[in-house]
């Protein structure tokens, strides 16, 4: 039968020094920081590419900066969605990196092996594969899982829910950030944009034939 005090005992130890401290929560708050502009860029795609010819038109009847940008996007669209989709891959770039990091710092592969070693000597049948693989692909799992629940939750379904409501609100709130992503992003949307109409033409000219 398996104990209670079998498990390493040094690994509780360090779990309450780090949750104690601030390093568990600065990666929290960044995850959570990341989470929420993940969002915000995903939600701005559904927001910019939804309005309807009536919205544009309330969008030209108030003449303000931030409309004059939003009116602007419209004559630009690839230029736009490549400038978001290259954003909000760097953002969750981020959010796994960060996610992986604090995971293994809360789950270090010895505290998995020395829950599979302790099972390994109590259950023969845990034997047919190393402690240390089965450590590595558990940590792997709960990594994949747990970032890819957030990312399509917190990143995706939930902000494009909201901006297919609020589309009008969020494109202007928007405007400005996309603007300077758009400044900042410039070379790598272009050459996006450019590889998109390569294959664009080559298909084209595919279907033609």
């Amino acid at each position: 039968m398996l104990d209670v005090s079998d498990l390493p005992s040094l690994y509780l130890l360090d779990l309450f020094l780090l949750t104690s401290g601030t390093g568990l929560s600065l990666g929290v708050i960044s995850i959570i920081v990341l989470l929420f502009l993940s969002g915000l860029i995903s939600g701005s795609e559904v927001a910019f590419f939804s309005l309807t010819a009536n919205d544009y038109e309330e969008i030209e009847s108030k003449e303000n900066p931030t409309n004059r940008l939003i009116l602007s996007f419209r004559d630009q669209p690839r230029n736009l969605l490549a400038t978001i989709l290259i954003a909000n891959n760097f953002i969750n770039i981020a959010i796994v990196l960060m996610s992986t990091l604090l995971l293994e710092s809360l789950f270090p592969k010895g505290i998995f092996m020395g829950w599979l070693e302790t099972l390994q000597e109590n259950y023969e049948w845990t034997q047919i594969i190393s402690a240390e693989l089965a450590a590595t692909f558990i940590r792997f799992t709960i990594t994949v899982v747990g970032v890819t629940f957030l990312l399509v939750l917190f990143g995706e379904v939930a902000p494009k829910v909201y901006a297919r409501y609020n589309k009008l609100k969020l494109a202007t709130l928007m405007a400005r950030p996309i603007k300077t992503m758009m400044s900042l992003f410039k070379p790598l949307s272009f050459a996006l944009v450019s590889g998109a109409s390569v294959v664009e033409k080559r298909l084209e000219n595919h279907s033609i034939d």
